[in-house]
């Protein structure tokens, strides 16, 4: 989500809603025809524009889930981290001080900054309006299709029988059921889900201590430029340093905890003074989801920073929930380049369609997180 600076320049039933992955094959009357899978079928009917075809939404297994990696160090307890990201313990960065290592950068840390008050928040005002409309549709098996207005059961099975293949059952208007279906409150729910899967799946924060000796989450008052600040330099002389900046975002700069920016005089210049100075900092990458990032590549670049993420030149990210398909290929030794490329398509690929029935499908097009930095290919797992 953009938001103004002051006075400054991520085939199942619906019941099982913790799937994390969706294709959402659709369309209205009158929507610009875009790009969208299509149905796997042994026999389907031939492609049509979307304002041909009825809507039609087939539900994935989730993507997300990874067997749960064996963790070799841990700063954080699991209660303690889960504490942190649902906001009911703060996070005592003073006790980081005491473990840092003397000697050659060997030991790696993860520093998250995490202010962006719920995934879904983070998007434009103007699509989350759009997206929070009530479609009927009509559902038989895994199959699910809008419900015109005026029209019957009876008459959408007539419609789409050429879409079903040999499902013959669901010819049988008996078998179906209608059902309210809300885009916004549905990538919602399903954003919140994401929110406990990262905590608790291989791919997530938690199992990041298999691959970093030191996790740091930043959030609420923790997330302020001062903090980060103090935090990465206590890191720098021992450590590999990744950074995750989870927040809202602006033009040079990204919105902290209770409107505090972290500008070029708040947070990119101390550090440029630290590095100056002829003290390590070992930056090796930074992934980006905050808006219009895209200015911020070359800030963290002239830090030192191996690879860095963002959004193309001055566009929004209206798809935040690309980072937790990003984690999972991050953490299986994916380069930022492919991860940022992979997340962005396997997130598109159900958020596209769900965009589309409102009309705001170009807002994937802009979303998407191109790489910057002497190795792109950089993985958690690259020593510099």
């Amino acid at each position: 989500m953009q938001v103004t600076q002051p006075q400054k320049k991520p085939v199942m039933h619906r019941r099982m809603l913790h799937a994390l992955t969706l294709v959402l094959a659709t369309a209205l009357a009158g929507v610009v025809p875009a790009q969208i899978p299509q149905p796997t079928l042994s026999t389907r009917a031939p492609a049509t524009t979307l304002t041909q075809v009825p809507v039609r939404i087939v539900r994935k297994p989730a993507s997300l889930q990874h067997t749960a990696t064996a963790i070799t160090n841990r700063v954080l307890s699991k209660a303690a981290l889960s504490g942190v990201l649902s906001g009911s313990i703060r996070l005592d960065t003073s006790a980081l001080a005491g473990r840092l290592p003397s000697g050659p950068p060997a030991r790696r840390a993860l520093v998250v900054i995490l202010e962006n008050g719920g995934v879904m928040n983070n998007v434009d005002p103007a699509l989350r309006q759009a997206l929070n409309v009530n479609i009927s549709t009509v559902t038989c098996g895994d199959w699910e299709f809008q419900l015109r207005a005026g029209e019957t059961v009876v008459d959408l099975v007539a419609r789409v029988a050429g879409q079903l293949g040999g499902n013959l059952a669901c010819l049988n208007p008996a078998n179906w059921r209608q059902q309210t279906f809300n885009p916004y409150s549905w990538l919602n729910d399903m954003s919140d889900q994401a929110i406990e899967d990262a905590v608790k799946s291989g791919s997530s924060l938690l199992n990041t201590q298999s691959h970093y000796d030191t996790v740091a989450v930043m959030e609420d008052a923790d997330a302020v430029p001062d903090r980060v600040v103090n935090l990465i330099k206590r890191l720098a002389p021992g450590h590999i340093i990744d950074v995750h900046v989870l927040t809202h975002g602006w033009n040079e700069g990204f919105l902290g905890y209770n409107g505090n920016w972290f500008t070029q005089a708040s947070f990119f210049v101390p550090l440029q003074a630290y590095r100056a100075s002829g003290k390590s900092l070992n930056l090796r990458a930074v992934y980006q989801m905050n808006c219009v990032g895209g200015t911020l590549k070359d800030d963290w670049t002239a830090l030192g920073a191996v690879v860095v993420n963002g959004t193309q030149q001055q566009y929004n990210n209206n798809m935040p929930h690309q980072y937790f398909h990003f984690l999972g290929y991050w953490l299986g030794i994916r380069g930022m380049s492919e991860s940022s490329r992979r997340s962005y398509e396997d997130a598109a690929l159900y958020t596209r369609p769900i965009y589309s029935l409102v009309g705001k499908g170009s807002m994937i097009d802009v979303s998407r997180l191109t790489t910057a930095g002497a190795n792109q290919a950089a993985t958690v797992t690259t020593a510099l």
